[in-house]
């Protein structure tokens, strides 16, 4: 017989994977991508895996054990990287890799005239700030990922700051937040 396993609250819900033990759910809050878990025997205590810094990429790899799961990881500032996570102990076993000291991560909402907010990704560098690099798209529903990139990263050597306006259009905050940026709407991305 079928058992629904599935917590009542839950943000906008992306993906998952059945492990033997253990429920992982890739949601999406506010743009950023977050994992929420649970025992399957205890469906209404979930946890969530906190990450070192404010706007990333996540993603289950596969291979996982038991208690452990694979993670692929990226931001801004990180390569890809594969992390391990233990479910039971709620523990990193190998985090190091993600702090980078050389810059700061920020992820924030700025009100547009309109009176919505929109989801801004800036990365600043620990050094004086020589200039702006800005990147802003919205349309197709495409979501501006906070990923490396080489060229990004040469720029915040070189003292840049980057910042990524998730504007409407996109699909940072869902199929709303879309369609609130296309066709007749379109004034929204650019505004």
């Amino acid at each position: 017989p079928w058992e629904d396993i599935t917590p009542s609250q839950l943000d906008d819900f992306e993906t998952f994977v059945v492990l033997k033990d253990w429920v992982v759910v890739r949601t999406r809050r506010a743009g950023v991508a977050s994992l929420k878990y649970w025992h399957k025997k205890d469906a209404q205590h979930i946890k969530t895996i906190q990450f070192a810094e404010q706007n990333y990429m996540v993603w289950v790899e596969r291979g996982s054990a038991e208690d452990v799961i694979n993670l692929g990881y990226t931001s801004i500032t990180t390569p890809k990287t594969l992390l391990k996570y233990n479910l039971l102990t709620q523990k990193w076993l190998d985090l190091d890799v993600v702090k980078d000291g050389h810059y700061q991560i920020l992820y924030r909402h700025i009100q547009v005239r309109d009176g919505t907010k929109v989801p801004v990704t800036i990365v600043l560098p620990k050094k004086p700030i020589q200039a702006l690099l800005f990147t802003v798209y919205g349309a197709y529903g495409h979501s501006l990922s906070a990923t490396y990139g080489t060229t990004v990263r040469s720029m915040l050597d070189r003292g840049f700051a980057y910042i990524l306006v998730h504007v409407r259009g996109g699909g940072e905050l869902g199929h709303q937040w879309h369609e609130s940026g296309r066709a007749l709407q379109k004034q929204n991305s650019i505004n």
